[in-house]
Order: structure tokens, then C-alpha cells, then sequence
């Protein structure tokens, strides 16, 4: 597990010029490896890097306020998931990994948002998971007074909805309804 190793230095790393948290990063990983005890290495670097876009680029807040349909436009999703393949294969190749090996790791985290692969789904349900376990009351409390309720409301309903496997769905029904409640206050 060299490259995943290297992988969270690299994420650290990013973090820590930022001043940010990688809980989130961190819990992914967790949740694959609990839904998927096999994980290969790729899949588990995916976990974590999935969101490098973010940590590196940040968030358009202006971006979001002005777009109807917000956190949940298409097109916002895409380049996240674009640029996070994009800037951890960049520093995977840099690192000498294989370029099968690397190009695995990009399509999983191209795809971390909507799946469409056993391994993707994975992913993508351990992110909900990781959400709602580590990011979603600040996400309430940080987002509705930048964009409104019911774009905040409508990201927290697709995080539950998009998970695939019941057992994931099952771990944060709870957790989803609760963030509804703080939503709707």
C-alpha cells in the first residue's frame, strides 16, 4: 500500500497549507473498507482523495448561490470529480505509480458522486456515509445562510438517495432524517 501512503501525505500535506480537516477523507476510507473488506489499493486511494478538488481549488460560493439547481448542477459535479482525477494522477505518475494502476484511481474518484460500477458504488456510498457522519451539521450550518435551505435540503436528500447498498442506507436513514429536522428549523 505504497501509494496509498503516499497518497495521505500528499492529502495531509494540501491540508494542512489550507487549514483544513481531512475527517471527512478519513471516514471514507473507514466505510470502504467496512462495506468492502477486499478494497484493493486503488479504491482505497480513491476513498481518500476523492474530494482533492475541493481541498486544493475550494468551493465557488458565488457559484452555487447563482445556479438553481446548486451543490446538485451536473455540471459542478462533473468538474469536481474531473479535476480531483485530474490532480491526484497527475501526482500519482509523478510518484512512478503504473499507469493502469493510476488510471483505476481516476476513474473511481471520476465517478465518486454517481457510481455506475461495484467499485464506484462503494465509493460513493462511503462518501454518503462519511457525510452524514462528519460533514453534514456543518454543511447546515455553514451553507443555509449562503444558499439557502432548500438547495442545502436538496444536497442532503440526494447524499441519502443515491446510496446504493441497503446496509449503507440503513447506517444513515437516521443521521438523514435529523438533517432534514436542522433544514427545516
Amino acid at each position: 500500500m505504497k501509494y496509498l501512503e503516499l497518497t495521505k501525505q500528499f492529502i495531509k500535506s494540501k491540508a494542512d497549507e489550507k487549514g483544513k480537516k481531512i475527517d471527512h477523507l478519513q471516514n471514507t476510507l473507514h466505510w470502504v473498507k467496512q462495506l468492502d473488506p477486499q478494497a484493493d489499493e486503488a479504491l482505497q486511494i480513491a476513498a481518500f482523495a476523492h474530494d482533492v478538488s475541493r481541498l486544493v481549488l475550494g468551493v465557488d460560493i458565488s457559484e452555487l448561490k447563482e445556479n438553481k439547481k446548486g451543490f446538485l448542477d451536473v455540471e459542478h459535479m462533473r468538474e469536481h470529480q474531473e479535476k480531483g482525477a485530474e490532480i491526484i494522477t497527475k501526482y500519482l505518475l509523478e510518484k512512478g505509480a503504473d499507469k493502469e494502476f493510476v488510471s483505476d484511481v481516476g476513474q473511481l474518484i471520476s465517478f465518486h458522486e454517481v457510481g455506475g460500477t461495484p467499485r464506484a458504488d462503494i465509493l460513493k456510498d462511503a462518501d454518503s456515509i462519511s457525510f452524514f457522519e462528519t460533514n453534514a451539521e456543518d454543511f447546515i450550518k455553514k451553507f443555509v445562510p449562503l444558499v439557502g435551505k432548500e438547495k442545502v435540503e436538496d444536497k442532503i436528500t440526494w447524499m441519502f438517495a443515491r446510496i446504493s447498498l441497503d446496509k449503507a442506507r440503513d447506517i444513515v436513514r437516521d443521521m438523514y432524517k435529523e438533517c432534514i429536522k436542522k433544514c427545516r428549523k
